[in-house]
């Protein structure tokens, strides 16, 4: 089987690793030259995943999309959500209709409030075979062959077994699911919740205050996937708790970063310009702002984040959102 990857990044990257070690060729789509050549004639990237020793030989680079689509049966998607319709419309002129997809890009457009799989529909004009791959999964650690395990969404059964096949070895598991939107939306979603705690936990200084936050808001993400018309229980899953717990917590989050970054007074101008990849939870917590505004949700504690992030608000805001968020409950 032909496996293209549309992405140069840590994740792709490690996708690609995870292929090469059940002994599939796969080449990965580089949009930057320099990138493409440290593959091919070095076997590392060290731009984006430095820390990989060295990638397999059966890992192939290339800049040139219409060569990556053409002989591709089956594309992995992991272009940030942000550059994705644009790659994709660049794409389309080469992709067959028998073409199968796995996406992996955490995001929600902000023009159009759309996730990865809307997104491509959008663009090719038709439903192709598609599977989404979501969960608790630093690229790093994948690379080093840490236990992991992650969602693996689609109603295609026979998809759905096939990228088993492909993809799970004795280290990385995946756990299916027919939720398609329910995966892709909690795993945009929560990273607005790590911002948050980054936050917290930089401003405050306080453990108690930033499991009080995670609670809250994945209360107020509950309300949301409802109303999106997915699972709300996919919001407890590995795509959505378990990759949550990771970014929140973790010191590798880049959207953690970003929520400490911030209450160090650093501005979300500074922390842009200077990041090699912009963390998603910057981009959707503005599409957040306006999917609570499109279906008339009341969810106070996104709502704070919003203003202390795009409108320089006190931080004193989302201490008041949180005694707010408490009124609610029982004593």
């Amino acid at each position: 089987m032909t496996i293209t990857i549309l992405g140069e990044g840590a994740w792709a990257t490690a996708c690609a690793s995870l292929l090469a070690h059940n002994g599939h060729t796969v080449t990965l789509w580089c949009r930057t030259p320099q990138v493409q050549a440290d593959i091919h004639f070095n076997n590392k990237n060290y731009l984006y995943a430095p820390f990989a020793s060295e990638l397999s030989p059966l890992i192939k680079s290339t800049c040139n999309l219409q060569q990556a689509i053409e002989e591709a049966e089956l594309i992995f998607q992991a272009i940030p959500v942000k550059f994705l319709r644009s790659v994709l419309e660049q794409a389309k002129p080469f992709i067959l209709p028998t073409t199968r997809w796995v996406l992996l890009s955490k995001g929600i457009e902000t023009t159009s409030l759309l996730v990865s799989s809307q997104i491509l529909e959008s663009v090719l004009g038709y439903s192709p075979e598609l599977a989404i791959l979501s969960g608790p999964s630093f690229a790093q650690e994948v690379i080093e062959k840490k236990f992991t395990a992650v969602m693996l969404a689609s109603t295609n059964l026979p998809l759905s077994t096939l990228v088993k096949q492909l993809i799970q070895t004795s280290y990385f598991k995946t756990v299916s699911t027919p939720d398609i939107l329910g995966v892709q939306a909690a795993a945009a979603l929560k990273n607005c919740i790590a911002l948050g705690a980054g936050f917290i936990q930089e401003a405050y200084a306080s453990d108690n205050m930033r499991a009080l936050f995670i609670t809250q808001a994945l209360g107020e993400l509950s309300t949301l996937l409802k109303a999106l018309g997915a699972d709300a229980s996919t919001l407890s899953s590995l795509a959505g708790l378990g990759d949550c717990i990771l970014t929140a917590f973790s010191t590798q989050s880049r959207n953690t970063h970003v929520g400490k970054s911030l209450a160090q007074g650093i501005t979300l101008a500074h922390i842009t310009h200077n990041s090699l990849t912009i963390p998603e939870s910057i981009n959707t917590l503005q599409a957040l702002k306006e999917l609570a505004n499109k279906y008339k949700l009341d969810l106070p504690l996104h709502v704070a984040l919003y203003k202390l992030v795009y409108e320089k608000a006190h931080p004193s805001i989302l201490h008041t959102a949180l005694s707010d968020s408490l009124a609610n409950l029982s004593t």
